[in-house]
């Protein structure tokens, strides 16, 4: 009863702070309240229409329900929220810390799930995509950017679909290009084998044309080594008989050997000279023609061994020739042999590549065909007009500004007789003597019923 009477004694204050926070409030919309609303208009184009009124219309609703459900989308709300700037999200944030703003002010997130706005075109294929905000120019940047994420979303989701369409024939192409693969590895391997660029017919006449220059070295090298083995033995037998090997032609008929020769008879003359005109055999002209015999001797003796050893070396050189020579023929005419063998194997493996070749050949064509018809069947979208920051802010909610103040007013009010209640109580007595006159006055009305 207490509450009743402070009501009644300070029903005027409190009125008035009522009457005041409603009108301070609504003042307070009226200046600030203010909101501003624009669009991004998007349109898409069927490509297997004329434009966007071509497409087959279940397919347009179809892509319409689709966009929907990007734009409505809290992925799509985060991404754009992720993707504004510094300066952007101080700007969209300022109008929601206010005086007025009750609890905490909200995220750039839930600014922009509560602000954006999905209105449907002339048709199923026009979008118009926008935003509303106290900063005109934040509703404009938002617009935009909802437009280009959902258009950076559709495309993505376009290629998903056409990716998921052509899924099973690209892992079939992919298996029979593995095949090629395999097939062409073992062709490789042959021809790198046998060091030709094809193993079909005129493989074995490049081999025979090549046995044929082999087996012509052979027979020379064959020819050198015996005429080098028969000098070998004349020399053997030369030594053996206790004979000079001057005496063979091979040896005695070289120039430098001749003139060695030459140079000995030369000395042994003049030596015989010298003897001849009584010198002693003690005499210093005569040891000096000695010597000069010795010299011209050992010099011509060693001429000799060289030649020797140069038919050895010609020898052990012509040996190696010949077996080189006949290595490789023979590892020629074991590779004719078997290319002959691999032949067949080669034909078969070519024909399983031109056969998985235009197995691949096929499958691609499929592949660029269901391409082509998901294209032809998908819609592209583009902004044929960006959001401009609108000059003129939206009507006010009148009613829904009239229902706030009435709140605010009927808040402060009651915050006034909390007030009034605690702080400023009314007197013992006064409110004791209000108690007694309100219970005779209920008594006597009570009485009076009775009475009636």
């Amino acid at each position: 009863m207490k509450l009743l009477y402070v009501i009644r004694q300070r029903r005027s204050a409190i009125i008035a702070v009522c009457l005041v926070s409603a009108a301070a409030y609504f003042v307070h919309g009226v200046l600030t309240r203010r909101e501003y609303t624009t669009f991004a208009l998007v349109q898409g184009f069927a490509s297997g229409g004329s434009g966007p009124a071509g497409s087959p219309p279940t397919a347009a609703n179809e892509d319409f329900n689709t966009n929907i459900r990007i734009l409505q989308s809290s992925e799509l709300a985060q991404s754009v929220a992720a993707k504004l700037s510094d300066a952007d999200r101080g700007r969209m944030l300022a109008p929601y810390t206010s005086l007025f703003q009750m609890g905490p002010a909200p995220s750039v997130a839930q600014i922009i799930l509560e602000g954006r706005l999905i209105s449907p075109g002339p048709s199923a294929l026009n979008l118009d995509v926008g935003f509303r905000h106290p900063d005109p120019v934040i509703a404009a940047t938002l617009a935009n950017a909802f437009a280009g994420e959902f258009l950076r979303r559709h495309d993505a989701l376009n290629a998903d679909k056409a990716k998921s369409m052509v899924a099973a024939l690209q892992a079939a192409a992919d298996a029979q290009q593995k095949k090629i693969d395999a097939i062409q590895s073992q062709m490789d391997e042959l021809t790198q084998k046998y060091g030709v660029t094809n193993i079909d017919a005129t493989s074995t006449t490049v081999f025979a044309s090549a046995i044929e220059e082999l087996n012509k070295k052979v027979i020379l090298d064959k020819a050198k080594l015996d005429e080098l083995m028969l000098r070998g033995q004349q020399i053997q037998q030369q030594v053996s008989n206790s004979k000079s090997i001057l005496e063979l032609n091979f040896i005695g008929s070289q120039s430098h050997i001749v003139a060695l020769e030459q140079a000995v008879q030369a000395a042994a003359d003049q030596l015989k000279i010298l003897q001849s005109q009584g010198y002693a055999d003690e005499a210093p002209i005569l040891a000096e023609g000695k010597g000069r015999v010795d010299a011209a001797i050992k010099e011509l003796n060693d001429a000799a061994g060289a030649a020797v050893k140069q038919v050895a070396a010609d020898l052990e050189a012509a040996q190696n020739n010949y077996s080189q020579s006949v290595d490789r023929l023979t590892s020629l005419q074991k590779q004719t042999q078997e290319l002959s063998q691999q032949r067949a194997r080669f034909d078969a493996l070519r024909n399983d590549l031109n056969t998985a070749l235009q197995m691949h050949s096929k499958q691609e064509l499929a592949i660029s065909d269901e391409q082509t018809k998901t294209k032809l069947n998908e819609v592209t979208y583009s902004i044929v007009a960006r959001a401009e920051a609108p000059p003129t802010a939206d009507p006010l909610p009148w009613l829904n500004l009239v229902l706030h103040s009435l709140g605010w007013g009927l808040g402060g009010g009651l915050l006034a007789l909390a007030g009034f209640a605690v702080f400023l109580p009314p007197p013992v007595e006064q409110h004791q003597e209000y108690e007694r006159r309100r219970r005779r006055h209920r008594h006597f009305h009570s009485s009076s019923r009775r009475r009636e």
